[in-house]
């Protein structure tokens, strides 16, 4: 079987991850626009999709009304289709991420005080989408923000609603440069579509960050996200990323894992959804032990079943509880109150309970 290079490190020895799950999928959730199979080098222990989406296949893609339509948030009607300039449901996740932003910066500011933002600090948002997420930090640092994604329409929301006037649209991010260096560069669910992430963080600590600049990242974590969304380039373990932004140049001050903001629909939920970092320039070399894929294997396997059994036990407590609420109102609302309303009112005085209305 072809063995694809590793963009990580250069390895050639790459296998595929040979992982399948029916809550946590491996394979592309749109297979009619593009298909991959999930590779883990033997080197690094990165873990990559393969063959790769085109990055111009990217960019047209998030500004295409397809993008739009999959994500449940225009109006069809017939043969036409009626697009909304965001998507409100993922608008509302991208304001919630600022919770993590907050939390990152206080757990890493106990052993470095210099983390906390101030007023007037620089910060630069890769893949900003609409700009929400640097709404949050700007009402609570008083920063000066820059948000910069492929997307014109949430640009435009960006610069017009939430009148961040240096919004940019961006075609090539290994390539924008700004007039400032930031004090922070930040990247929400970002650095997994980016086809090479050592490029793009070398570009950020040569060209876009201050001597004393901060990075932060919060990408989906290996071990708690599913494997199925064509548009991530790699899949990372704390390990992975750690190694990943070494490579590039930077010490990692704060890592962790976290699920917030929560997604009501996927049943999956877990607390390891997402790994959230924070990272500093240094010219300090790390040295990493060497990587058993044997067992990222079979911590992967663990994890997907532990969570798939946690997603079953949660999504049994709901429907049960459903039906408690069910019988509840049969008995109250139809049974009860048609033998008689004062009767129905008696007996929920004895058993503790009141009438009121569904929710």
């Amino acid at each position: 079987m072809y063995s694809p290079e590793c963009k990580i490190c250069g390895g050639k020895q790459c296998q595929p991850l040979g992982i399948e799950s029916f809550l946590f999928p491996t394979v592309s959730y749109l297979p009619d626009l593009h298909e991959y199979k999930n590779f883990i080098c033997n080197c690094c222990g990165i873990v990559f999709a393969y063959p790769q989406i085109e990055q111009e296949k990217l960019s047209h893609f998030y500004n295409s009304n397809y993008w739009r339509s999959i994500n449940d948030e225009g109006l069809n009607y017939g043969e036409d289709y009626f697009n909304s300039p965001i998507d409100f449901a993922n608008s509302e996740i991208s304001l919630k991420r600022a919770r993590n932003f907050f939390l990152a910066c206080e757990r890493a500011a106990l052993n470095y005080p210099h983390v906390l933002p101030q007023v007037n600090d620089l910060v630069i948002d890769l893949g900003a989408y609409q700009g929400l997420f640097l709404h949050a930090l700007r009402q609570k640092f008083q920063v000066r923000v820059i948000p910069c994604d492929y997307s014109q329409s949430g640009m435009d929301f960006a610069r017009n609603l939430l009148e961040m006037d240096n919004a940019r649209v961006i075609k090539d991010f290994f390539a924008e440069t700004f007039d400032e260096p930031a004090r922070f560069v930040t990247m929400v669910h970002f650095l997994e579509h980016i086809n090479d992430p050592i490029r793009l963080l070398r570009h950020v600590r040569e060209r876009l960050l201050s001597e004393e600049g901060i990075l932060y990242i919060e990408v989906p974590n290996l071990y708690g996200h599913p494997m199925s969304d064509p548009f991530h380039f790699f899949t990372y373990s704390k390990e992975s990323l750690c190694r990943v932004l070494s490579i590039s140049g930077f010490e990692v001050l704060e890592i962790f894992t976290n699920s917030f903001p929560p997604n009501s629909k996927n049943l999956w939920g877990n607390q390891e959804q997402n790994l959230v970092c924070i990272a500093r320039p240094t010219d300090d070399d790390v040295e990493f032990s060497p990587v058993n894929i044997d067992l990222i294997r079979e911590n992967v396997r663990i994890a997907y079943s532990q969570h798939s059994a946690n997603g079953i036990w949660s999504f049994g407590k709901y429907h049960l509880t459903q039906f408690f609420k069910v019988f509840y109102y049969l008995t109250f609302a139809v049974l009860l109150e048609r033998i008689s309303p004062k009767f129905m009112m008696r007996v929920a005085q004895l058993i503790g309970v009141r009438k009121r209305p569904p929710i």
